[in-house]
This record gives structure tokens, sequence and C-alpha cells, in this order.
């Protein structure tokens, strides 16, 4: 949104730009916004006209080359975005869907793009990638003590654009698809080994209840199970072997699924020379 400036040098060129934003309902001609810019217009009047052909996405190629400095702060299905000019003046603030910021910044010459690393951040950096911009990742907690105000996404883009352009920032660097593959497989293993520990915890338990100890170690109660199974029913109920036996059998799948993952990550360590240690 274009707002009026306090400046008592506020010139024609600006009073031209909001009166076309007013009659065309915000939709400026690309040659509209261009004749402003050669009518004279210096300094944050130009600034004024170029942000409104970006936000338009009908920038000439002269506006394009505005933003030196842009920021996207990713969140859901809507992410804010801020672009700087060269002074690091904001001139541009817009909320673009995940569909629309690859269209954006293709019409864009190439500039500094930083980012939050997060979900969806590395395929995003790729695209901006080969589109020509110089798309840098950050961990959120480093973006944090730039940020001023009410949290907003706005406020968190601002964040991230000053804060990409600190000379000692630490920056993540972007995965590929093979990487991510990689990283989901770990994941997804991660969470199986800890549904697996507390199914063994949970077998422990209920045999303790009955007065049943098993030695500490995965190896001792899978080879003492099937005896402990075996008891009486006036140390083990059946109901209870019923329990123990589903528990069993859902650790014998898990073991399963663990062992096919694992050696999945051994193939591909196996052929990514990065791994070799």
């Amino acid at each position: 949104m274009l707002r009026r400036s306090r400046h008592p040098s506020l010139g024609r060129a600006v009073e031209r730009l909001l009166d076309l934003g007013r009659h065309a309902r915000g939709h400026l001609a690309g040659r509209d916004v261009l004749a402003l810019l050669e009518d004279g217009a210096g300094g944050e009047h130009r600034a004024f006209a170029q942000a409104a052909a970006l936000q338009h996405g009908r920038a000439h190629p002269d506006e394009r080359a505005l933003l030196d400095d842009a920021s996207l702060e990713l969140r859901g299905m809507a992410d804010g975005g801020v672009g700087l000019d060269g002074r690091g003046a904001i001139v541009l603030r817009q909320k673009w869907s995940r569909g629309q910021i690859e269209a954006r910044f293709a019409n864009m010459s190439p500039c500094l793009i930083g980012m939050e690393a997060c979900v969806g951040a590395h395929h995003l950096s790729r695209k901006l990638k080969a589109l020509g911009h110089d798309a840098r990742l950050m961990p959120a907690r480093y973006v944090r003590p730039y940020s001023k105000g009410q949290k907003n996404d706005f406020r968190d883009a601002e964040a991230i654009a000053e804060a990409v352009q600190r000379p000692t920032m630490k920056f993540v660097a972007t995965k590929t698809a093979d990487q991510l593959d990689l990283q989901a497989l770990h994941r997804v293993r991660e969470r199986l080994v800890s549904q697996r520990t507390g199914i063994i915890n949970q077998i422990r338990a209920f045999l303790l209840e009955r007065g049943i100890a098993v030695r500490q170690g995965q190896r001792f109660l899978r080879v003492e199970l099937p005896r402990i199974l075996a008891t009486p029913p006036d140390v083990l109920s059946t109901r209870m072997v019923r329990v123990i036996e589903g528990l069993a059998s859902d650790w014998h799948r898990l073991d399963e699924r663990i062992e096919g993952l694992s050696s999945e990550i051994e193939e591909l360590a196996k052929r990514d020379a990065g791994c070799d240690a």
C-alpha cells in the first residue's frame, strides 16, 4: 500500500501516482509509472513509483533493478516479502502465495534474498538461485535479535532483511533434493526407533508389575520373552499374555522397518563422496 509522504517537498510525481492508484483501483499500467519516472521524479518519489510497479508485477526493466536486497518470511500458504533499495530503505511490502514467489522474482534483476531455514526454504532457495538470485538461509535463532516490535510477517521479514546483510552472519547451506531425501530417511528412522523403545519399556513395566524382572538390553528381553509368555496363568494372566504378544508383534514390525531404512541410508552414504570418513 502506498502512503502519502509527510516530507514538505511532496512533488507532482507522487501526487500523480496516488491519483492513478485511486482511479485504477491500485492497478497501475507500466507506461504510466514509466511516465512518472521520466517526469524527473527523483529520490523518494522515484522509489514510490518503482515500488508501485513492482507490486503489480508490471515493472519496466529499469524498475526491476530497484531491489538490492529482499527477504521472505515463509509461513503457511501466504508469505510476507520485504524489498530494500541500495540505501537500505524499504520500498516493497507485499504478501505472496508460495506459487507466486517464483514468478515475482523471475521478473527482477538478481538480488540478495534472505530466508529463515525452515520447511520449504531449501526448495525455494534452489528455485531462486536458478533464476540468478543470491538466496541465503539463516537459522531462526540468529534472526530473532533483529526483530522489532510486535511479531507479524512483515516485521519478521524486515528482521530477516537486516540479518542477511550482516557480514558475520552464519548461513545454512542449501540442501539438494538427494540430501533432503537422506534427511527424511534419518528422521523417519529416528521416530521408529523412539516408538520401538517405548514398546520395549512398556513390556518391561508390565512384567515388573507381575514380579518378572529382565536384564537391561534389547537382546536379553528378546531372548527371555518366549519363556516368559509360557509361564503359568497364576504368574501371568491370559489377558496379559495377549497384550504382551501384541506389543511383541509391533516390536517385530518396527524392527523390519528400521532395518530397511538403515540399509537404504547405508547405500546412499556409500554413493555419496561427502559421507566418506
